[in-house]
């Protein structure tokens, strides 16, 4: 087989998918791909450089499903913001891998982000200090909403809602109680599209008033 730093990425991807993260290592990236782990490191340096190649890969992919000729800033961030979130739930801990990597395709989607920002009255400082805030929420949030999904605890999943009562007094957070569903059954993609919704609007706060733009981003 030939390798190269994208077939290992890949390769660490399926891994990830099937057995998580606390799983991915050289040596099991190797065995699947039927070599032994020193030829890796002639493309990867370690696995610290194997989980910044994986998230590469994952901007690189969600780069492509997106439309970076969106006009109008406040669509750009928030359609970027779905693009990259659906990237990251197609693999299992897909947001873990991707939080904190250093990835040069990222790039690709920042440099028209910073233009379309400006163009719409943003000064090149608050476009690149600001717009990072709803990336950072996109992968908080799903780091989130995967750690919900149990993997961790193979015997009974604490997020259940069965669990959630078992552990919560709802006699004394007769609140909480009222609220249980919206707190621990949430609606995933409703609950991101509030949250994303309320940053976007904290954005346009920031904007000139004769530079704002009306409407909400669809």
């Amino acid at each position: 087989m030939s390798l190269d730093r994208e077939t290992i990425a890949r390769a660490g991807l399926v891994l990830l998918d099937r057995h998580g993260a606390e799983n991915l290592t050289m040596r099991s990236v190797a065995a699947a791909l039927g070599v032994q782990a020193p030829a890796l490191y002639w493309h990867v340096k370690n696995r610290r450089d194997l989980v910044d190649a994986m998230a590469d890969e994952m901007f690189g992919d969600a780069v492509k499903n997106f439309d970076l000729s969106t006009p109008q800033w406040d669509q750009f961030l928030a359609e970027g913001a779905r693009v990259l979130r659906r990237e990251m739930l197609r693999y299992h801990q897909g947001a873990r891998i991707l939080a904190g990597t250093a990835t040069a395709r990222a790039a690709d989607m920042t440099e028209p982000m910073l233009t379309v920002m400006t163009k719409a009255g943003f000064t090149l400082r608050d476009a690149a200090r600001l717009s990072p805030t709803i990336f950072h929420y996109t992968i908080g949030f799903t780091i989130e909403q995967q750690t919900r999904d149990g993997f961790e605890y193979p015997e009974s999943n604490p997020y259940s809602e069965e669990n959630m009562r078992a552990h919560v007094d709802m006699s004394t957070h007769p609140t909480v109680a009222q609220a249980f569903s919206e707190l621990y059954d949430p609606d995933f993609d409703a609950d991101f599209e509030d949250g994303l919704q309320v940053i976007i609007d904290g954005l346009r706060a920031r904007l000139p008033a004769k530079r704002k733009p009306a409407g909400r981003p669809r």
